[in-house]
């Protein structure tokens, strides 16, 4: 289309969705602009065009004054050279950006019900998701929460020690944990959420599981988040599932087989660059998946999952490299598809750039293992796991999965104070 038949297009779309007019310059309900176009410099002036609300000017031309505006486009194309000031999209945001009132990314959420909307803010502090395993043989808690009855009072204790998102799961992902049909997962998973929803319960829920009917089905009964420990490359059907519901993904890395074995990275130059190409992969393919948003992914380094004691330290201590930004200087004069093809390239080379993480770190073996006491009962290891945290928030982690959920506010309270001051 040409810019005057786009920016029609643009209208058209303004006008089905609900548009009414207000006043020129300030909130609307939808307001579509053309910030770019190609390389071109437009003023339907010059034709003697001029639309309703004025004529069309191509670049923006107020854009550059405008974080809201500047701040996803760094997000898309940061190289991009404005063709008419001569600055990188990049460059122009470190001009306008105020610390003072930080624009910051949300991770959006399912509503409960139509007109309500529900998001987190990221960055602005570290998320606890409570851990509620519905199963007789998890390594920490199996057999607690088995009936829907001591599953929905877990639930409620935990959010009123300070939960942000139950992860509930029905099939355990322990070394050696025994097999679990889907239909057995069905029945332990999605009873307690229909009882929570029930129960009017608005704290978001995700469903830990690699199957897609599971996943389905979970969603339908009030699920809002699919955690899925093979990052949706187990189950055929799990990635058509989580573009269908269009709800955010948690995509943790791991391998095939039994989560205690196939820890070897030496190969691809240790975990943490092993990490970034396996998980990258299936990261790269679940947003080829229609509905599979790149602002709706979160990544999981997988603590615990196919890595030695040595490696899992390693990852809490760089797992911040996994998502770090790629981004070099750019080039004067480089059109809108060459920074296109960069940005792709860029993409493949680090697909999981900017994407919020979670850890996982909560009483596990290899904690036991640092402190000389392997054997110790799990539900024994809270201090090993309050600086395990400690870390992750260090690394500016997003979200921490957690067994001990009053303890663990507690910690991070005094941690996102620490890494999070701004």
């Amino acid at each position: 289309l040409s810019p005057l038949k786009l920016l029609q297009k643009l209208k058209n779309i303004e006008s089905t969705v609900g548009r009414v007019k207000t006043f020129r310059n300030g909130p609307r309900v939808v307001d579509l602009d053309i910030i770019f176009y190609n390389d071109e410099i437009f003023d339907s002036r010059a034709q003697g065009v001029m639309e309703e609300e004025g004529h069309l000017i191509v670049p923006h031309v107020r854009m550059h004054e405008r974080e809201f505006v500047l701040r996803p486009c760094a997000d898309i194309i940061p190289h991009y050279i404005h063709p008419l000031l001569g600055y990188s999209i990049a460059d122009l945001l470190g001009q306008v950006a105020n610390p003072q009132v930080p624009i910051r990314k949300i991770l959006p959420l399912p509503p409960l019900s139509v007109g309500t909307e529900r998001c987190w803010i990221l960055s602005k502090k570290t998320y606890i998701m409570a851990t509620l395993n519905v199963t007789p043989d998890s390594f920490s808690d199996g057999g607690q929460h088995s009936s829907i009855e001591d599953a929905v009072t877990y639930v409620h204790n935990s959010v009123a020690q300070g939960a942000d998102i139950i992860d509930i799961g029905g099939y355990s992902t322990r070394p050696g944990a025994a097999f679990v049909s889907p239909e057995e997962e069905l029945r332990r998973v999605v009873p307690v959420i229909q009882r929570l929803r029930e129960q009017g319960l608005t704290v978001p829920i995700s469903v830990d599981t690699f199957r897609a009917s599971v996943a389905d089905a979970a969603l339908a009964a009030g699920a809002d988040i699919i955690n899925d420990v093979r990052a949706l490359d187990e189950d055929p059907a799990m990635r058509a599932v989580a573009g269908k519901r269009g709800v955010p993904v948690i995509l943790m890395h791991s391998r095939p087989g039994d989560a205690g074995k196939n820890k070897g990275y030496g190969d691809l130059g240790g975990v943490i660059t092993g990490v970034k190409r396996e998980l990258g992969e299936k990261v790269s393919k679940a947003r080829r998946t229609p509905g599979i948003r790149r602002w709706n992914v979160v990544v999981d380094p997988g603590i615990g999952f196919n890595k030695s004691v040595e490696d899992n330290l390693t990852l809490l201590r760089h797992h911040a490299t996994l998502t770090d930004s790629g981004l070099v200087t750019a080039t004067p004069q480089k059109s809108l598809r060459a920074v296109w093809e960069d940005q792709q390239r860029l993409e493949t080379e680090r697909p999981m750039e900017g994407m919020p993480t979670l850890i996982g770190a909560s009483r596990k073996s290899f904690l036991g293992r640092v402190i000389g006491d392997p054997d110790r009962d799990p539900s024994l290891r809270a201090w090993a796991t309050a600086a395990a945290v400690t870390v992750a928030v260090q690394q500016k982690t997003d979200i921490v999965r957690v067994h001990d959920i009053k303890e663990m506010k507690d910690v991070l309270a005094i941690a996102d104070a620490v890494w999070r001051a701004d």
